[in-house]
């Protein structure tokens, strides 16, 4: 055992003066707690003597042991997920992480005890380490919901069981991704507030819960962390990894979350708050910009598109990952974004001269569009001919009248020779649904 008391252990105080310019706020919204505890609804016996409980829903939280147990020996707590095909547990996706408490009784007799130095996110808990006399009871393993203690303000049901199962996914996602910050994966070793996932699913959170503060707090973090360029880490808060900024869609969470937050609760204060910072995002892409147009080398692009096009095609983005859609008309489309959403909210602040500006800057970027991406028949001409490079222009209104229309059929045209198949990633998925059915597309 380490001795704690050796010199090198520790190092001298010192005292300051209080440092001006530290700010010291209140938290702006609700501390996270446990709001729901999960009974294990079935477990299994292995010959090893280890004992997997199933908890019939996919959490994040604590996990709570009430066992018998033997002093000094470690009870050990693992978490999974899923399960491989004999009922162990599968444990791959966790990556370098853990996923693991240990207990070490004092005493014999019943163990209870609640890990609480970390969250985890699992449905099964493997236990081993207890009295191997008694007999596994179900009661022994509970589970802890932990997330951001907002009130629930809304809910979805249909008569079709599968629908119904979506929209819990989507609850229960939100759930364990909402502890304090807004996460990718609560789960295996990377816990980061990323900004592309947080754009896009902010106006679904608001549906479901009151996020209000919860998003206005990270704004308020992204405001502190925006480079003086306008630029943004890709998480929020920044990390030892966040180096790699300004991917389009992600950086982009400094004006569109303000937006949606805006426009779905119809405070003007988020607004009048956040404007600045929008407006100096915008700007970051007006420096760039040559003839209306952007390109950001360091790109993401459409993440995570499932299906791809042309294996000879040249990589682009971050990797093979970052889908085959042109990142040109991906930055430039989110650079037209924030010139639209710019416009509507001086308008909404009564900035009449600045929403004209930004106006004709939405214009400007349109043309561009219009005039760079596709032929006067509505077909991309520029890049790999993907769902996403139609949608995004679509979505963002930055084709009209027939070019869109155009535009729309040979979007219609790529999801059929998909087999009526999304094939978009982060980006294009976000706008797909309600693009389509802006364009009559719902079949």
């Amino acid at each position: 055992m380490q001795n704690y008391a050796e010199a090198d252990q520790f190092a001298p105080v010192f005292v300051t003066a209080l440092d001006e310019n530290i700010r010291l706020s209140p938290k702006r919204f609700q501390p996270v707690r446990v709001t729901e505890a999960l009974e294990s609804i079935s477990h299994k016996v292995f010959d090893d003597g280890k004992v997997v409980f199933d908890l019939g829903q996919n959490m994040v939280g604590w996990i709570n042991i009430k066992l018998p147990a033997l002093a000094g020996r470690n009870v050990k707590i693992r978490m999974a997920e899923m399960l491989n095909a004999d009922g162990t547990l599968y444990r791959d996706n966790y990556r370098t992480a853990r996923s693991e408490a240990n207990y070490i009784p004092a005493k014999d007799g019943i163990a209870d005890y609640t890990q609480t130095f970390s969250f985890f996110g699992f449905r099964y808990v493997e236990i081993s380490g207890f009295d191997q006399t008694a007999a596994p009871q179900l009661a022994w393993v509970k589970g802890q919901v932990l997330h951001t203690d907002f009130k629930r303000t809304g809910t979805f049901t249909s008569s079709h069981a599968k629908l119904n199962k979506l929209y819990s996914n989507i609850v229960w996602g939100q759930r364990g991704n909402f502890l304090d910050i807004p996460t990718d994966c609560p789960q295996r070793d990377e816990r980061y507030g990323w900004t592309g996932d947080a754009q896009v699913f902010a106006p679904m959170s608001l549906a479901n819960f009151d996020t209000h503060a919860f998003w206005m707090s990270y704004l308020e973090t992204m405001e502190m962390e925006m480079k003086a360029d306008g630029s943004v880490p890709q998480f929020i808060p920044s990390s030892k990894y966040s180096g790699w900024v300004n991917s389009a869609g992600w950086g982009d969470a400094a004006f569109i979350i303000p937006w949606e937050l805006y426009l779905r609760t119809g405070d003007i204060d988020v607004l009048k708050e956040f404007y600045p910072m929008m407006l100096k995002r915008v700007n970051y892409y007006r420096n760039m910009a040559e003839n209306g147009l952007v390109e950001e080398t360091k790109s993401f692009g459409d993440w995570l598109q499932p299906k791809q096009y042309d294996a000879t095609a040249k990589q682009i983005g971050f990797d093979a990952r970052s889908g085959e859609t042109s990142i040109r008309l991906l930055t430039t489309s989110y650079y037209g974004r924030g010139a639209f959403i710019l416009a509507k909210s001086a308008q909404a602040l009564g900035y009449s001269e600045e929403a004209k500006a930004h106006q004709l800057l939405f214009d400007e970027i349109s043309t561009a569009v219009a005039d760079t991406f596709f032929d006067e028949n509505g077909k991309l001409i520029e890049g790999t001919d993907t769902q996403t490079a139609y949608l995004l222009p679509l979505a963002f209104g930055l084709i009209e009248g027939d070019l869109a229309s155009n535009a729309a059929s040979h979007l219609s045209y790529r999801i059929s020779q998909d087999g009526n198949l999304l094939n978009t990633g982060f980006l294009g998925t976000s706008v797909l649904i309600p693009t389509l059915e802006k364009f009559g597309l719902r079949d």
